[in-house]
C-alpha cells in the first residue's frame, strides 16, 4: 500500500525515499535558506566533515556587501540564523559560504 493525499478531492500518491543518515560526514554540504521567501527570519544549515574555518557573506542584487563573517566550526552540523534586521529592506539577496572545500551561492527572498 503506497501513502496517498487527498487535494480539493482529488488523489495524489505519494512516493517516499528513506534516506540514511550517516553519522560520518563525508562531505561539505549548505542547505538553501528556510523559509525562503521569509518575513521576520530565516536559517541556513549546513554541516561540514572537519574543524574548519568558513567564510560567509549577504550581498545585495547590486553586490553590495550587507553582513559577512569569518568563523571557526568544529566539525559537524550547524546553522546560522537570520533576523529581519540583518537585510535593509525587502527584496533580492545573495547568500555565499566558502570554506577550504567548497563554495556555494544562493538566492533568499525578503518579503515586506
Amino acid at each position: 500500500m503506497s501513502p496517498e493525499a487527498y487535494i480539493n478531492n482529488e488523489l495524489f500518491r505519494l512516493g517516499l525515499n528513506w534516506i540514511e543518515k550517516k553519522k560520518n560526514i563525508e562531505f561539505s554540504d549548505v542547505q538553501q535558506n528556510y523559509p525562503n521567501p521569509f518575513i521576520d527570519a530565516t536559517q541556513v544549515f549546513f554541516q561540514i566533515p572537519s574543524k574548519s574555518m568558513v567564510n560567509w557573506k549577504i550581498t545585495d542584487v547590486s553586490g553590495r556587501l550587507i553582513s559577512a563573517s569569518n568563523q571557526l566550526f568544529t566539525a559537524g552540523e550547524h546553522v546560522l540564523k537570520f533576523e529581519k534586521n540583518t537585510f535593509h529592506s525587502p527584496g533580492i539577496y545573495y547568500f555565499t559560504m566558502e570554506s577550504a572545500d567548497f563554495k556555494k551561492t544562493f538566492k533568499m527572498v525578503k518579503l515586506e
